[in-house]
């Protein structure tokens, strides 16, 4: 039995009473609200309403909820009924129910959502987040997010001022990843010990990536096989060409020193005092410098520079012009003679003679010690 109090129809008020410890609200005998010996309050029909002045033009005059606790914050909970792990605040935007757009705050057994859905004939609308009286992001029916924008047109559209700035940050290293999922192939911006790097994967977004290049603090861009540790400013070539295919791409960027050698065909020259450099743009080498002979031992016949920085291209059988502009000190040297030289099939030189006149001598003989030479020339690579 229960302890009922009953609004009739037909006789007014009607208490009935027991000792259950459960009270009843009754209209029309029909249950409203029970009450049971535990407190809990039960609405007894279905599609019941609270209705009270929520929307009043003063903000303290409408219906809210607050705790009844002294100086104690007011927390609204839903619990789901037994082993159920479903539970949910929904509001609508149409007093029938049944047929509007909605938003929904739920929380499952494996995950806690946030959705814009609909029921019946409503209307799909899209998610937004308002801070300082503006819209800040918004996510629409398509999936677009947009930050700082209300019609994005990409997955993620960000809409800035004339300078905006966007930050990722880590404790460690930072990444940025684009992914193409058909076929497979990723790029990966990464920070890494305070280099920006390029990686590429063509296995999976999140593994295989290999550095394709890096840029330093200083400005320095390193291409693949580069050195990390490179200073000043520029572009930083692998030390190992990785030639290109295409003609139209520079693949190559090289300085630095070298030692000549002096080869006559009998005899010797020793090379004393050298300051030889060298600079490579793609497959154009660029030498330069002085040397001096220390001594010499009964040198003749046909002479050869070695020691190139690079291999000289070569005609099949025929070697390749060298463009030398050669100037020696040397009282043996002919009048008015001009040194020059020409490389050697499958040789790392060149030959070194002299145009006087109408004939070629060669320089083998002419060497001897204290002869000093100052070479400007320009070869191509093999």
């Amino acid at each position: 039995m229960t302890t009922t109090i009953n609004a009739s129809t037909s006789s007014g008020l009607v208490n009935t009473a027991d000792t259950s410890g459960i009270l009843q609200l009754q209209t029309a005998s029909t249950a409203a609200i029970t009450i049971d010996a535990s407190q809990n309050v039960n609405f007894s029909k279905v599609g019941q309403r609270i209705t009270g002045d929520f929307s009043n033009a003063t903000l303290a005059s409408r219906v809210m909820f607050q705790t009844s606790t002294t100086n104690q914050s007011t927390l609204v909970n839903a619990i789901p009924n037994g082993t159920n792990a479903l539970a949910e605040f929904r509001v609508f935007n149409n007093s029938d129910p049944s047929n509007a757009s909605s938003a929904r705050i739920l929380v499952t057994a494996s995950e806690a959502t946030i959705r814009s859905d609909i029921s019946g004939t409503g209307t799909y609308l899209p998610l937004t987040m308002y801070t300082g009286g503006s819209e800040r992001l918004r996510i629409d029916t398509s999936g677009n997010v947009g930050i700082n924008t209300s019609s994005p047109t990409e997955k993620l559209d960000v809409l800035g001022s004339a300078d905006t700035t966007t930050r990722l940050r880590a404790s460690s290293d930072t990444s940025l990843i684009l992914n193409e999922t058909s076929p497979n192939k990723s790029w990966k911006f990464k920070t890494s010990d305070g280099l920006l790097c390029w990686q590429y994967s063509s296995t999976a977004y999140n593994s295989g990536y290999a550095n394709t290049m890096n840029l330093t603090t200083a400005g320095a861009l390193i291409l693949k096989g580069g050195s990390t540790s490179a200073s000043g400013t520029g572009i930083t070539f692998p030390a190992t060409q990785s030639a290109s295919s295409d003609a139209n791409t520079l693949d190559d960027y090289e300085e630095g020193s070298w030692t000549p050698t002096i080869s006559p065909t009998s005899g010797t020259v020793t090379i004393g005092t050298s300051g030889m450099r060298y600079t490579r743009i793609g497959n154009i080498v660029s030498i330069g410098g002085y040397f001096s002979v220390s001594s010499v031992s009964s040198p003749s016949g046909t002479t050869t520079m070695g020691g190139f920085p690079f291999v000289p291209f070569s005609y099949p059988g025929n070697g390749s012009n060298v463009s030398f502009t050669i100037y020696g000190t040397n009282g043996n040297l002919p009048a008015n003679g001009v040194l020059w030289g020409y490389t050697y099939p499958g040789g790392n030189g060149a030959f070194l003679r002299i145009t006087s006149g109408n004939g070629i001598t060669e320089l083998g003989n002419f060497f001897q010690a204290g002869t000093e030479f100052w070479i400007n020339a320009t070869y191509q690579a093999a």
